[in-house]
């Protein structure tokens, strides 16, 4: 037995000794069974805090067809996202597994935005997630650019006082979509106040 799979039986017995139905869904996998990849492992591991905080939100999750099937790598980086997550706003991770993207797999946009929620999560800016997770170009599902994007808005928006957080995610370019150009202002704004 490697490091990984014994780290995958551990994260399992963690599991299973305290979760029933979600351990029964975990060794009902494929991938369970034939011994997890590194990916794999990494996410039994970071199902633990999500478990811990929402199982039930953990269950719409787990029971999803992207992780029946096998997690990879930026399945299992999302998942360590919404991990992070949980421990600040539960309310938050409900919100982003609801989106209808999320049911058929995820993009590298997808996962970025994840990213900037953590980062706005851990900031308290849960206003501000609040009303990104009200955009329609985020649940028609976000892409690469759009998620770049939203990382380098979430480092700008934990830089600035309520009111100009308010101002700017008000604005018709932020509410309507982010294209390359205007992602290329929030970069520029976010190196700003870096500086």
């Amino acid at each position: 037995m490697d490091d990984s799979e014994r780290d995958a039986l551990e994260d399992m017995i963690y599991i299973a000794a305290r979760y029933e139905a979600p351990a029964r869904a975990l060794l009902d996998m494929a991938w369970v069974a034939d011994g997890p990849s590194e990916d794999e492992t990494r996410a039994l591991g970071w199902l633990g805090p999500l478990l811990y905080r929402s199982e039930d939100t953990a269950e719409t999750l787990i029971n999803m067809e992207w992780i029946a099937d096998g997690v990879s790598g930026i399945e299992a980086t999302f998942i360590y996202r919404l991990s992070i997550i949980v421990l600040y706003d539960v309310a938050v991770v409900e919100s982003v597994i609801a989106l209808p993207w999320v049911v058929d797999g995820l993009s590298r946009g997808e996962v970025d935005m994840a990213s900037a929620f953590q980062i706005l999560s851990r900031e308290e800016r849960g206003d501000a997630i609040e009303t990104l997770l009200s955009a329609e170009w985020i649940a028609d599902g976000v892409s690469d650019s759009e998620g770049e994007a939203l990382v380098n808005l979430s480092y700008f928006l934990r830089e600035v006082n309520d009111d100009i957080a308010d101002t700017l995610l008000s604005m018709e370019w932020i509410a309507d979509g982010v294209s390359d150009s205007e992602g290329e202002a929030l970069v520029n704004l976010s190196y700003f106040l870096r500086e």
